[in-house]
């Protein structure tokens, strides 16, 4: 993965509402922490579509993404403990022979007016973001991109 698509997905945990950092924003003092199974309930069998990458989130925790020039793919797993869940995946790029590991977790809290998620682990920690529920969709719109790009970028691969 290119380190400016790296950097996107570091900085877009999932319903950020864009791919940069989080300026001042802070956690509201009355967000209450989301259940496992509330967190459980927003990701599992739903596509999260961001402006520059796209998740898949199996129900049997499997995670998928591509990004939207689909010229890099990521394959691993996502798991949540109490308000947290959190990405484990290895990307590739097309035309690079290196993958990148790609490992992030955030926190869930919720108020009266939206959700929020606050990056919990890697080089954003500490960052929050205020949650837009619009980037979700149900059923897995990921999968089949990623295989025909990472055939695409095996096959190419191959030919060298």
């Amino acid at each position: 993965m290119r380190p400016a698509v790296a950097a996107c997905v570091a900085a877009s945990t999932l319903y950020a509402t864009d791919c940069v950092e989080a300026g001042n924003v802070q956690l509201p003092a009355e967000a209450r922490p989301l259940t496992q199974q509330e967190i459980v309930n927003v990701y599992s069998g739903k596509t999260i579509n961001y402006p520059g990458f796209s998740y898949y989130f199996g129900p049997d925790n499997y995670l998928v993404g591509i990004t939207k020039d689909r010229r890099s793919f990521g394959r691993g797993t996502w798991a949540v403990d109490d308000n947290t869940i959190c990405l484990r995946s290895v990307w590739h790029s097309r035309g690079i022979t290196k993958s990148f590991r790609y490992d992030v977790c955030y926190a869930w809290y919720a108020n009266d007016a939206a959700y929020w998620i606050k990056i919990t682990t890697g080089r954003l920690s500490g960052n929050v973001y205020k949650g837009d529920p619009s980037l979700v969709a149900d059923g897995d719109r990921v999968s089949e991109l990623v295989a025909k790009a990472s055939h695409r970028d095996f096959s190419q691969r191959e030919r060298r």
